[in-house]
């Protein structure tokens, strides 16, 4: 049976990856703006990568102080914090020590509400499944699948169903290039992925404590909205 993790990411903004040639380069920077990438690039100093990935961290691996940083960085333009989007990350899938899957453009931490979806899918039975004579011009059975979820935080995303035993993720549909790259259609145990899955939320619910720690810092009561947006659970 293959080991299967769903890891939450954190993605940090280019300026603290690459400040030298990042798009804020280009510009004046205020001293506001200029202290807030320096704490950033001093406070992730020691936090791990994602294996080659400089803007990609392990959200398990941050403490009080990173969650400050990063919280700070990503309201410093707002007026008003319910006015936020989620962080931006996602989740990561690893099988057996090899990510398969990464978070897309524009994901954020409140993708974990489709991949709560993808642990819910269902088995079709395969008396459900519709003959191929259309496509083949033969009798054999289409193989039964589910309805199918898609990682709508970000882009591209893959088309995520079950088909008996396991949930395929089909990365072929869309125009937009997957970035980090990944395989165009691969497949993972379904009761294997809704463990990983699980195990997902409840790192997703532990950076929700770790954000109400820092919630006072910025004179709000929750920071709720940086974790699942406007999710009502």
């Amino acid at each position: 049976m293959s080991i299967i993790q769903l890891v939450p990411i954190i993605e940090l903004p280019a300026a603290a990856v690459d400040p030298e040639h990042s798009w804020h380069a280009q510009h004046d920077r205020s001293v506001e703006e200029i202290e807030l990438i320096t704490t950033l690039i001093r406070a992730f100093e020691d936090v791990p990568r994602i294996d080659g990935l400089p803007h990609f961290v392990w959200a398990s691996s941050m403490r009080h102080e990173h969650w400050r940083a990063i919280t700070r960085s990503h309201v410093s333009v707002l007026e008003n914090l319910e006015d936020t989007c989620a962080l931006f990350g996602g989740y990561g899938l690893k099988i057996d020590g090899v990510w398969r899957l990464l978070p897309q453009c524009c994901a954020t931490l409140a993708e974990i509400k489709y991949w709560k979806q993808v642990g819910e899918l269902e088995e079709v039975p395969a008396k459900n499944a519709g003959p191929l004579e259309r496509w083949f011009g033969s009798n054999r059975t289409r193989p039964a699948r589910s309805q199918s979820v898609w990682l709508a935080e970000g882009h591209p995303s893959a088309e995520i169903y079950r088909c008996s035993k396991d949930v395929v993720f089909d990365c072929t549909f869309e125009t937009d290039e997957f970035r980090p790259r990944t395989e165009p259609k691969f497949s993972v145990d379904f009761e294997s992925l809704k463990s990983a899955i699980r195990q997902a939320i409840q790192e997703t619910d532990q950076i929700e404590r770790q954000l109400e720690l820092v919630a006072d810092e910025f004179g709000v009561p929750s920071l709720r909205a940086l974790v699942y947006e406007f999710e009502v659970r």
